[in-house]
This record gives C-alpha cells, sequence and structure tokens, in this order.
C-alpha cells in the first residue's frame, strides 16, 4: 500500500503542479498579447483613414488624366547612323590596329569582316578597289606600315592587319606605284 499512496501523491503533485504552471504561463502570454494589441490598435489609429475603394478610383482617373512626366525624346537615327560612319572614335581598351598571320586572317569564325586594302608606296595612299582611306593611322596604323620589306611578315609584300576598332580583318598588299596607275583620275575629279 504504501507504493500505491506513494503513486497517489505523485501524480496529484504532478496534476497540480501542471495546472498552475498552465494559468500562470496563460495569463502572462495573455498579457503579452493585449499589449501587442493596444499597441497596434494606437498606431494605427495615429494613421488617417484611408477608404481603399476611393483610393483607386482615384488613382486610376489621375493615371488616365495626367499627361506624361516628361516630352518624349525624339531620336534622329539619320545622325546617329551618319556619326557612326564620320567619327572614329576608339574606344581607350581597344588596341589600335595590329599585324596578325594569315592564318589569324584566314580563320572563318573569327568575328571580324574581311577585306583586301591595296597600299600605293609611291603616293602613300591606301585603297580598297577606288575608294580611299583617308586616316592610315586608324585603318591599318601608320607605325605597322614599316614593317613591308622586312623579314618579319611571311611574305614581305603582304600584310594582316586586325582592327578591332573597324571591325574588320585586313590583307594589306604594298605595290610600287602611284594610285593614279590604277585608278587614272576622270573628268570630274
Amino acid at each position: 500500500m504504501n507504493y500505491i499512496s506513494h503513486l497517489l501523491a505523485f501524480s496529484a503533485g504532478a496534476a497540480i503542479g501542471s495546472a498552475i504552471t498552465y494559468f500562470v504561463v496563460k495569463k502572462k502570454y495573455e498579457e503579452k498579447a493585449q499589449n501587442d494589441i493596444d499597441e497596434m490598435k494606437h498606431h494605427l489609429a495615429k494613421r488617417e483613414p484611408v477608404n481603399e475603394e476611393t483610393e483607386e478610383e482615384e488613382t486610376e482617373e489621375e493615371i488616365e488624366d495626367k499627361p506624361p512626366s516628361r516630352p518624349a525624346e525624339i531620336t534622329d537615327y539619320s545622325n546617329l547612323v551618319n556619326d557612326m560612319y564620320t567619327k572614329k572614335e576608339i574606344d581607350e581598351d581597344v588596341p589600335g590596329p595590329y599585324i596578325i598571320t594569315q592564318d589569324c586572317y584566314a580563320e572563318p569564325f573569327s568575328g571580324f569582316d574581311k577585306v583586301v586594302l591595296t597600299y600605293y608606296e609611291n603616293d602613300g595612299t591606301l585603297a580598297e578597289g577606288d575608294y580611299i582611306y583617308d586616316d592610315l593611322d586608324y585603318a591599318i596604323g601608320i607605325n605597322n606600315l614599316e614593317y613591308f620589306g622586312t623579314d618579319r611578315l611571311e611574305d614581305p609584300a603582304i600584310m594582316y592587319i586586325r582592327n578591332e576598332a573597324g571591325g574588320y580583318d585586313a590583307e594589306v598588299r604594298c605595290v610600287p606605284q602611284y594610285y593614279a596607275d590604277d585608278y587614272p583620275p576622270t573628268e570630274d575629279d
């Protein structure tokens, strides 16, 4: 019997302790919840009342009636295209024209257009057919001209140039003659 009385006393003590703990904790968290609710009510009372339906309607009307905040910008594309072909702006990060190998020039997927240019050594003219390049330094790099006739090139009369700014690889053929020998001036010139 002693064992049963101890078991009953232990069970009764545990039940009473659990009940007291339940009510104490319940009271504590009810007070905390009520404080949070009161704080939120106080915060919301400070704000102006908002009617959501009216606000949405006004917003839609304002959007429809409101003129654009700034006039639309008009882009003159003809000037952009002209500037693209007349300006020779070179990005500082892009190297100037430099010599490449024939194999590099012949690579089909290099991402650069291929052009064949003729450098007329006697008068210093650079041309592509009957089109004359005015700016040798931009087109092929003036410093590269000194390599014609040297053993640095595979063929001393042909040089291969990559112009990253211009987006092309050029085969430049040096001929010891005048431009006028191939393209004599016409009466229109």
